[in-house]
């Protein structure tokens, strides 16, 4: 994200799975004091390693996800060159 000298915030974001990008701009509508904007960006750099931690474990679980979806495609593509009782386990 980021705000620039008029106060509008310029959002954007990837999947990196899919790859689909989507962006946003806000700008005020006179709702927002600087003073609320500065608040907001302080609790966005707050929390950004929070928020960089639970990205990780998000990606380590869809990495997970997708090695343990290739091998059982791999073990089905492959099952009749396996002996029956590795198929099983």
């Amino acid at each position: 994200f980021d705000i620039d000298a008029n106060g509008i915030v310029h959002v954007s974001a990837k999947d990196k799975g899919t790859g689909r990008e989507q962006q946003i701009v806000i700008q005020s509508s006179g709702g927002l004091s600087k003073d609320d904007i500065e608040n907001m960006v302080k609790n966005a750099e707050r929390y950004a390693e929070e928020d960089r931690r639970r990205k990780e474990r998000v990606e380590a679980v869809n990495n997970a996800e997708g090695i343990i979806h290739d091998t059982e495609a791999k073990m089905e593509e492959f099952k009749d060159q396996l002996p029956a009782d590795e198929c099983d386990k």
